[in-house]
């Protein structure tokens, strides 16, 4: 099938979308668009920066993040 039948294809599937589900739609279309291939790429680049942490840092790292969680979910909120 070519691009353009292709093309020609989903605008008449989309025409055919209930307004209400439009944005879900949408949704679909930019987390299939090439923009996020790239936002990804950007996002990987940290992927190993856990291997960059000493011992000492890692600890204390997730030290802090325990006490955060903690503190956090244990106080008492008023509903």
């Amino acid at each position: 099938m070519n691009e353009e039948v292709t093309y020609q294809k989903i605008l008449d599937a989309l025409a055919k979308v209930p307004v209400k589900r439009l944005s879900r739609v949408y949704d679909l279309i930019r987390y299939e668009s090439v923009e996020n291939d790239k936002n990804k790429e950007s996002i990987l680049q940290f992927a190993g920066s856990w291997n960059e942490f000493s011992d000492s840092e890692l600890e204390d790292f997730l030290g802090k993040i325990q006490e955060n969680r903690k503190e956090i979910f244990e106080r008492n909120i008023e509903l």
